[in-house]
């Protein structure tokens, strides 16, 4: 059987990844409030029925935006990260990326998102959703990363688990406005207490 796409269903696929990817867009540059479906299609070059007919709503659309961006930031992630690398540069990179990643426009868009679905059962689940499928897989990264020490996973996944709330913390004084040079600094020093820890016996 041919399961090749037929033009019909390419050129459907193409303006779904078109209003996807313009609704992002509009997400980071206009924030939640300011969004609009007719924005979104605009910056996608299509027209307003073809939106309708892939998101006929604004949730629909930002349900499936969610899991854009989750899938954005763990790409932002992976793609960072030297694989040929000594290990505690390849941590030292993640746990740099990570800092970043939670620092970012996409993370600070994920935020204002919850912050807005109060009124949104389904928006709120598809963030919980976009979280608990990032969540794991940084974790993952973690054990990847560890995984040639011979440390009990457990303590692998405790240490881990530690290290990347730091950095989310750190993070979220840059989103909150404080210095961004003076919380890299403070991170710094605090990262290579981490990298240490994190290959301690």
């Amino acid at each position: 059987m041919d399961d090749t796409p037929k033009p019909k269903q390419e050129r459907s696929l193409r303006t779904r990844a078109a209003l996807l990817d313009a609704a992002v867009e509009e997400l980071l540059a206009r924030g939640y409030a300011e969004l609009s479906t007719a924005g979104v299609a605009r910056r996608a070059g299509v027209s307003r029925g073809a939106q309708q007919h892939h998101f006929a709503s604004k949730d629909e659309l930002l349900i499936e935006a969610v899991r854009e961006l989750a899938a954005r930031r763990m790409t932002e992630l992976r793609d960072g990260i030297a694989a040929d690398a000594p290990v505690a540069e390849r941590i030292r990179r993640t746990l740099d990326l990570a800092l970043e990643q939670y620092a970012g426009p996409l993370f600070a868009t994920t935020l204002e998102l919850a912050l807005a679905a109060r009124g949104s059962e389904e928006l709120r689940a598809a963030i919980a959703d976009g979280e608990r499928t990032v969540g794991p897989q940084i974790q993952a990264m973690g054990r990847e990363l560890l995984g040639g020490t011979g440390h009990d996973p457990a303590v692998v996944d405790a240490r881990w688990t530690m290290a990347v709330s730091t950095a989310r913390g750190y993070a979220s004084l840059i989103l909150l406005g404080h210095p961004p040079d003076r919380v890299r600094a403070q991170w710094s020093s605090a990262c290579d207490d981490l990298v240490a820890l994190l290959l301690r016996d």
